[in-house]
């Protein structure tokens, strides 16, 4: 009797274990869920000397998202130019949709993944992401086409902020963008579950005095040079715009 009873119990037990486990799983993976969201899909990231013997056995469409200005400077060899920006203006993209395209940048793959994902959603089956971004690529020693000399005198650096609303309050997963107007020059990075982004910049042709656009996808919030940039930033969104958000 007694060792039926303790079975009994045991199993009772385990059966309350069990609904306890289940009904905290969500809150146990939530974090991962949280710290993955907003991301570039990683399924479309692809390494940069896989790229290349794809690229050797012409198996694919390499597109440079980058402005025309970057891409006549230096590109991968047999790219061709589309840059972001008329990519998510239009849904005449020149290609059939079952076309394999792998698809690059420099930040290393933010402009390229956000390009990716408006195609896949215009139902191109088969795109890619060079991981490491064009510097990568180049950095590799795998091939590329240089232009002129004085096109390829660049400036390096990382820009980091925060993104909030009229509040103060963190945006998180917004896209944020840095452009040279006069060129066309642009990157971009997603802030986090805080707000924080980080953005590593590769502009040739910036004069130290000049400014430089910074905001959201349709709305510019303000304009540094690269010094003022060398200071974490504090980007606000106006109350009206916050709310529209």
């Amino acid at each position: 009797m007694y060792k039926a009873l303790k079975t009994g119990f045991l199993a009772l037990g385990c059966f309350i274990a069990v609904l306890s486990l289940q009904a905290q799983a969500p809150y146990r993976t939530q974090p991962q869920q949280e710290q993955s969201h907003g991301e570039i899909d990683p399924a479309l990231l692809i390494p940069a000397k896989e790229a290349y013997e794809m690229q050797k056995k012409n198996l694919a469409v390499f597109v440079d998202v980058r402005s025309r200005f970057e891409y006549n400077a230096e590109h991968i060899q047999n790219a061709i130019s589309f840059p972001y920006k008329d990519i998510s203006m239009t849904n005449q993209f020149p290609f059939p949709k079952d076309k394999s395209l792998v698809m690059y940048c420099g930040c290393p793959h933010h402009l390229s993944g956000m390009s990716a994902e408006i195609l896949k959603k215009q139902g191109y089956s088969q795109v890619k992401v060079i991981n490491e971004g064009y510097w990568g690529w180049k950095q590799m020693g795998l091939p590329i086409v240089q232009g002129p000399p004085e096109a390829l005198k660049r400036i390096s650096q990382t820009i980091e902020g925060q993104l909030t609303d009229a509040q103060n309050h963190p945006l998180a997963y917004h896209d944020v963008f840095v452009e040279h107007l006069p060129t066309g020059q642009l990157e971009a990075a997603r802030t986090n579950s805080q707000g924080h982004f980080q953005m590593h910049l590769h502009f040739a042709s910036v004069l130290p005095e000049e400014q430089l656009a910074i905001g959201l996808k349709d709305i510019r919030l303000t304009r540094l040079t690269l010094k003022e940039l060398e200071k974490p930033l504090k980007l606000s969104l106006p109350l009206k715009t916050a709310q529209a958000q």
